[in-house]
């Protein structure tokens, strides 16, 4: 999907480079010199989220090597760090053995690594799924996403095609499928209703209005015993005859598997779906390398990071430089039936004649943001009376405040729908859908 920003594009990294060394010790690079580089993981590879970053870096760094921008194994990797003062810890360790760029993988370090990056200005500090990056005004600290939600919708459209041909039985009368989320951010918001009008989308008209979605949240990006119970729950007591998930361990994929082969859409588990054979119909996940080869390589040259703006960078299905950055896969014994169907649908994506927030595709009249404790409650946004939002106005400076609707609802392609990650790279549509209850939610 074309990324579309507003903002002009940030100073070029040599002038970044060239900034006093505020204090630290760490010698400033030189453009063409060999580079090293860390990476901040909230988790081991035994995470499966964290596993995909650290493959991703491995790979990338092996390619920078070739390239000779980097020496052999001249990158650094801290695993099972914590979101708090630790993610500072170990990004001071990194500078301390010279990395001249350093990553980190969880929302919840990006306050640390923009405090770090102002501390240390000669060093490059990227934050991925952060969301302050623009609003901070930190020349050195960059954030990074893709547009994972198209991925979803994707795996989502596979799993309502996948219902319909497998499951039909179950979908003649109303349904409910499940979804295992870790925390309440919009992040994790966008991901779960694209899914969710993914599986709709992949459904036959006669059956769209009888699918409803329950999002039940863990608390927690990892945690596999919170995971595969949350799931065990929306199977059983939900009665959900699909589950899906936005959490970090084979947890719910398990429980799927243990209630007979209940059919999950997965996240991350690209490499072993042989594991879940009976249960597995499609997964999604973000490809890192891309961007990590493109902050390696504009680092080395001297240059702006390519396909950056305002210090964001979006990794899409298939735009340059980021092509690849959005992965789905369908299981095997079932893709050759809805082979032509996905690709089309994903080409619309890529071209933008289809956008997954498309405003037609979803009401809002069931949640409206003046219910008192409700979940749309402080959300800024209107809706017309049969219940299709005409105004939205989304929180773009992580302060979970609603900031400006400017070109945040777009006209184009099937016609008007929310422009996720215009201004800044991760997801911010945060709003509750109908057709999705909230079963639980931890803070």
């Amino acid at each position: 999907m074309k990324k579309q920003f507003k903002f002009i594009a940030p100073l070029a990294l040599a002038a970044i480079m060239a900034t006093s060394c505020g204090g630290s010790n760490h010698t400033r690079y030189v453009p063409g010199t060999k580079l090293k580089v860390g990476l901040i993981c909230l988790e081991s590879s035994a995470s499966t989220y964290d596993d995909n970053f650290i493959k991703a870096f491995e790979s990338a760094c092996g390619k920078a090597t070739e390239k000779g921008q980097m020496d052999k194994n001249g990158y650094e990797i801290e695993t099972d760090i914590p979101e708090s003062q630790e993610c500072s810890q170990a990004a001071q360790r990194l500078i301390d053995k010279g990395c001249n760029v350093i990553f980190s993988d969880s929302y919840g370090h990006h306050a640390f690594m923009k405090q770090m990056a102002i501390e240390n200005p000669e060093v490059i500090f990227s934050s991925a799924t952060g969301d302050d990056a623009y609003a901070s005004g930190v020349q050195n600290y960059h954030n990074a996403f893709a547009s994972i939600y198209d991925g979803r919708y994707l795996a989502g459209f596979a799993a309502g095609k996948y219902l319909e041909k497998k499951c039909s039985e179950k979908v003649t009368t109303p349904f409910k499928i499940g979804y295992v989320g870790a925390h309440p951010y919009a992040e994790v918001i966008s991901g779960y209703t694209a899914w969710y009008l993914g599986v709709k989308a992949g459904l036959a008209d006669a059956h769209r209005d009888n699918c409803k979605m329950v999002v039940s949240y863990t608390g927690s990006w990892y945690d596999e015993d919170k995971e595969y119970t949350t799931a065990n729950s929306l199977i059983k007591d939900d009665k959900c005859i699909l589950i899906s998930q936005h959490a970090d361990s084979k947890g719910a994929p398990r429980a799927c598997k243990d209630n007979n082969n209940t059919p999950n859409v997965s996240y991350n588990i690209f490499e072993d779906p042989e594991e879940f054979k009976d249960s597995y119909v499609a997964s999604s996940r973000i490809n890192w390398e891309p961007y990590f080869e493109q902050v390696i390589d504009s680092t080395y040259q001297g240059r702006t990071i390519a396909g950056e703006i305002d210090r964001n960078w979006t990794g899409g299905l298939g735009t340059a430089p980021a092509s690849g950055s959005v992965n789905y896969d369908v299981n095997d014994s079932f893709v050759s039936e809805i082979l032509t169907e996905m690709l089309t649908k994903a080409s619309n994506l890529k071209s933008g004649i289809e956008f997954v927030f498309d405003t037609k595709n979803f009401t809002v009249k069931d949640h409206p943001s003046t219910e008192e404790g409700g979940p749309n409650e402080g959300k800024d946004f209107l809706t017309n009376n049969e219940g299709y939002l005409t105004h939205f106005k989304p929180d773009i400076t992580g302060d979970f405040i609603p900031d400006k609707e400017e070109a945040v609802l777009s006209n184009g392609g099937t016609g008007t729908h929310v422009a996720e990650s215009y201004y800044r790279s991760a997801p911010y549509f945060d709003l509750l859908i109908d057709g999705i209850t909230i079963k639980s939610t931890t803070k």
